[in-house]
C-alpha cells in the first residue's frame, strides 16, 4: 500500500470516529447526561479487554464490564424513579390542601353547628360569598379574612384586590393556574349536603366517611372569592374523563409522561387519590348523602394513563446500539490501545 492510501486510511479512520462520537453526544443529551459517564467507561472497558491476545482473556474482562454496566443501567434507572417520586410528591401536597380545606369546614361546624354553604350571603338580598372566603380564619388567614367586605360582591374593586392574595392551600400544586385561580370546589345542589339547606351533619344519613365534599376541578379553575362550585352532573363527568390530557395530575420522566386522576375530600375530613374506589361507574352515589349508599371511601391507586415519549425511546435503542460498536473489538480483539506506543518507538 503506497503512504498516499495509508493517510488516507488514516482519514477515514479518524472521520468515522468523529461521525460516531457526534453521534453518540447528540444521543446522550438527547435521554440524559447521566447516561455520557455510563458510555465513556463502557468505551474504556471494551479497549482494554480487547487488547488481551486470548479470546477467554477478553471474554472474563468482558464479564467484568458488563457486569458494572449492569450496575449502571440499575443506577439509571433508580434515578428515573427518583424523578417521578418528586413529581408525585406534588399530587401529595394536593392531597394535603384537600384534607386541610375539608378539617377548615370541620372546625367551622364545631363553632357555629353547621358547615360554611357553597354560597352564603350576610343578609338576604345581598351578594353571595364563597366557602372559602369562610373558611379564611380556619387556615391561619383571618387578616385576609378582615380584608373581605362582605357587604360587597365577590367581585366588586375592593374584593378583587384580594384576589391576588389567595392562600396556597387553595393552589394545587400539580397545576400551572393564573394567580388567583383554584381548582378546589365543593359540589353542591339537589340531594348533595350543600342545597341550600343548613349544611348540618346530622343529615349526612349515609355517613360523612361515605361522601364526597371537594373535588378538583383543573378544566375550569376560578377565582377563589367566586362562589362557583359543580352540581352532581358535572362532578359525576369531570371524575369519569378517560383521556390523558383530561386528567390533572402527571408524573414525567425521561421516557413518559404518566397522568393520573384528581384527588377528592369527604364530608369526615379524609382526602383521597382518585378514582373513587372500584365503582367509577356509580360515581353519583358517593355525592348524595341520603341515597342509602354507604360504602367507605379509599384511594384505588387507579385510573392512570401513560403517555409514551417515542422520541427518547428510539434514541435509547439508537444508544444501544452505538454501544455495540465497543463490543466488536473484544470480540475482534482489535483494540484501539494496541498500537498506542508502537509509532513513538519506530522512530
Amino acid at each position: 500500500m503506497s503512504e498516499s492510501n495509508v493517510e488516507q486510511d488514516r482519514f477515514q479512520f479518524r472521520l468515522w470516529h468523529a461521525f460516531y462520537l457526534v453521534t453518540l453526544l447528540a444521543v446522550v443529551f438527547s435521554i440524559g447526561t447521566s447516561l455520557f459517564i455510563f458510555a465513556a467507561v463502557w468505551i474504556a472497558l471494551c479497549a482494554v479487554a480487547a487488547v488481551y491476545p486470548k479470546k477467554s482473556e477478553r471474554v472474563l474482562v468482558f464479564l467484568i464490564t458488563g457486569g458494572f454496566a449492569a450496575m449502571m443501567v440499575v443506577c439509571f434507572g433508580t434515578s428515573m424513579n427518583l424523578e417521578d417520586r418528586v413529581d408525585d410528591s406534588r399530587r401529595r401536597n394536593c392531597l394535603f390542601n384537600m384534607r386541610q380545606l375539608m378539617l377548615s369546614m370541620l372546625n367551622y361546624e364545631t363553632e357555629f353547628g353547621h358547615l360554611p354553604a357553597g354560597q352564603f350571603g350576610v343578609a338576604e338580598g345581598t351578594p353571595p360569598h364563597s366557602w372559602r372566603v369562610a373558611i379564611l380564619p380556619y387556615i391561619d388567614q383571618q387578616s385576609l379574612y378582615d380584608q373581605y367586605d362582605f357587604d360587597q360582591p365577590w367581585d366588586s374593586p375592593a374584593n378583587r384586590k384580594l384576589i391576588g392574595q389567595m392562600p396556597d392551600a387553595f393552589r394545587c400544586p400539580c397545576l400551572d393556574c393564573a394567580d388567583g385561580l383554584t381548582s378546589y370546589k365543593l359540589v353542591a345542589g339537589p340531594g348533595t349536603l350543600f342545597d341550600g339547606q343548613a349544611a348540618s351533619l346530622s343529615r349526612v344519613t349515609d355517613g360523612p366517611g361515605s361522601t364526597i365534599a371537594i373535588v378538583e376541578d383543573h378544566l375550569d379553575p376560578v377565582e377563589w372569592t367566586r362562589p362557583s362550585d359543580l352540581k352532581i352532573d358535572e362532578a359525576v363527568e369531570l371524575m369519569e374523563r378517560s383521556s390523558p390530557q383530561q386528567l390533572p395530575h402527571f408524573r414525567e420522566s425521561t421516557f413518559r409522561k404518566t397522568y393520573q386522576p384528581g384527588n377528592f375530600a369527604a364530608l369526615d375530613g379524609n382526602a383521597y387519590f382518585g378514582p373513587v374506589g372500584e365503582y367509577p361507574s356509580q360515581l353519583r352515589k358517593y355525592f348524595q348523602i341520603a341515597d342509602g349508599a354507604v360504602v367507605k371511601l379509599r384511594s384505588s391507586g387507579g385510573g392512570e394513563m401513560a403517555v409514551y415519549r417515542f422520541g427518547p425511546l428510539l434514541a435509547l435503542g439508537l444508544f444501544v446500539i452505538l454501544m455495540l460498536y465497543p463490543f466488536g473489538w473484544v470480540i475482534r480483539g482489535d483494540s484501539p490501545l494496541a498500537g498506542i506506543g508502537e509509532d513513538s518507538g519506530q522512530e
